[in-house]
């Protein structure tokens, strides 16, 4: 990234997906989609089953993903590692700071000009 550009980073919490089922159906795909905590600190895992219809029959596709996310202060210091001015930090969609309820952090940051270490 050019120097002097801002940046917009929006990162999801994974605390409200753990111990979660999400199912969903429509005529051409279905899903099944099971969250649990994960092994990491602050982490989930995403277990999902999509049954997709090819004309004749139903195929299942598998996926597991695993998501972590990291404390405010371990983004603010990743940033300023990688050369950005920490700008604004904010949650859920809203102008507020973020609290232990967040769901969403929003990091509004800067490039420098020169990186920070």
């Amino acid at each position: 990234m050019e120097p002097g550009r801002l940046c917009s980073i929006r990162e999801t919490i994974c605390t409200p997906y753990c111990s979660k089922f999400f199912a969903d159906q429509d005529e051409d795909i279905s899903y099944i989609w099971q969250s649990f905590a994960g092994s990491g600190e602050l982490s989930v895992i995403h277990d999902m089953s999509f049954f997709v219809w090819n004309g004749e029959a139903y195929d299942r596709f598998d996926e597991t993903h695993e998501q972590r996310t990291f404390p405010v202060e371990e983004y603010e210091e990743m940033l300023k590692s990688c050369g950005f001015q920490l700008h604004r930090v904010t949650a859920d969609f809203t102008d507020t700071e973020p609290s232990a309820q967040s769901e969403r952090l929003f990091f509004k940051a800067q490039k420098s000009k020169t990186i920070v270490s």
